[in-house]
């Protein structure tokens, strides 16, 4: 799945956004998920980079990537608060300040009820997008 791994939290925060790393599994250079986030223009709160951590939910760079594209066309419908199932994670975005503001692993839900959202978006995975 490329990038997957483990997130880590360092503990501070950089501007408003979390300061988590994304390892490589056995490959020697971390990439900051801070330098993914700020070219997509997501966020994540600490609230939902916590979840990510301690929930262990596998998020890569191209997921990140496909998250951004969904968000943008989300935007386009008019929506504002939306689920974005991606892979195995599933995360709650406030679209127009473009902040992830929780995160699950789809695996682990316990009722797979969201409230106070206004739109829902399935972000299919590579393989489904060269399909195309």
């Amino acid at each position: 799945m490329g990038v997957v791994g483990k997130v880590q939290g360092a503990g501070g925060r950089v501007g408003d956004r979390a300061d988590l790393t994304v390892q490589r599994g056995a490959q020697s250079g971390a990439q900051t998920f801070r330098q993914v986030l700020e070219e997509t223009g997501l966020r994540f709160t600490r609230h939902a980079a916590e979840r990510l951590q301690r929930r262990e939910v596998p998020l890569g760079e191209e997921d990140l990537r496909r998250v951004e594209r969904a968000v943008s066309a989300a935007e386009r419908k008019g929506a504002v608060q939306s689920l974005v199932l991606v892979g195995e994670a599933a995360l709650i975005i406030n679209l127009p300040t473009r902040n992830v503001i929780s995160a699950f692993h789809r695996a682990r839900l316990k009722d797979g009820i969201f409230t106070h959202i206004d739109s829902a978006v399935v972000v299919e995975g590579a393989a489904d997008e060269k399909a195309d």
